[in-house]
């Protein structure tokens, strides 16, 4: 018996019904400290930048513009008055 096409029809099976899908991130950064924010940027930006939507709270923008990347910018003034003292 020859089994080369019962092994060819579940290879192509296999990638006809695997999908690939991208996550919804979310990335919560309240703190006003660029070090915490530094460390991270680039991670976020590559996920994106491979199809994860990416939903980030902080108070830094991104450096770039990308379509999968939504900022939602916050200002902790609690945080803020701590650190002015």
């Amino acid at each position: 018996m020859d089994f080369v096409p019962l092994r060819l029809l579940l290879v192509i099976f296999g990638f006809l019904t695997s999908t690939i899908q991208g996550a919804n991130i979310l990335v919560f950064l309240p703190l006003a400290t660029w070090s915490h924010y530094m460390q991270y940027e680039l991670l976020f930006e590559t996920l994106a930048a491979r199809g994860h939507h990416i939903t980030m709270y902080s108070p830094f923008p991104p450096k770039q513009n990308l379509t999968n990347f939504k900022h939602v910018h916050v200002q902790n003034q609690a945080f803020d008055n701590i650190m002015s003292m």
